[in-house]
């Protein structure tokens, strides 16, 4: 009542006389909130919720991104920084001799594998000759 959204001429009259009686029919404007409590109640919307969450992980990320910049001038420098586009272009090629050419590796890898397999048909050759010998012996 005291916000002004009822008129008065709508009230019956004994509501209107305890309401006055009471000294609650004047309009009062409503009260301003600290600005603190305006911005907690909001951030408890949804939409809130979402602006402190991106934001929370906003300054998350900035504080990251800081570290790595960091070390990476603590380590490299800004020459390095100034060559980083080099490492983009077709014909700077700068990998480790053993990333340029992998098929000794994978020869490698392809001999165990055929010796493991040759093992265990060997290992199950001789175990199907035992096994034939209890039976015939």
């Amino acid at each position: 009542m005291q916000t002004g959204a009822i008129p008065q001429d709508a009230l019956a009259e004994s509501e209107w006389q305890t309401l006055h009686r009471l000294e609650l029919l004047q309009v009062q404007p409503p009260r301003v909130r600290h600005p603190v409590l305006r911005i907690v109640t909001w951030a408890g919307t949804r939409a809130g919720r979402i602006t402190f969450g991106f934001l929370t992980g906003l300054i998350w990320f900035v504080f990251i991104v800081q570290l790595y910049i960091a070390q990476f001038f603590n380590y490299h420098g800004a020459q390095v920084w100034l060559n980083q586009p080099l490492v983009h272009l077709p014909w700077f090629h700068h990998m480790p001799a053993a990333l340029k050419n992998p098929w000794g590796d994978f020869l490698a890898a392809a001999a165990i594998v055929f010796v493991a397999w040759r093992l265990k048909r060997l290992g199950s050759w001789l175990k199907s000759l035992r096994s034939s010998r209890w039976t015939h012996g």
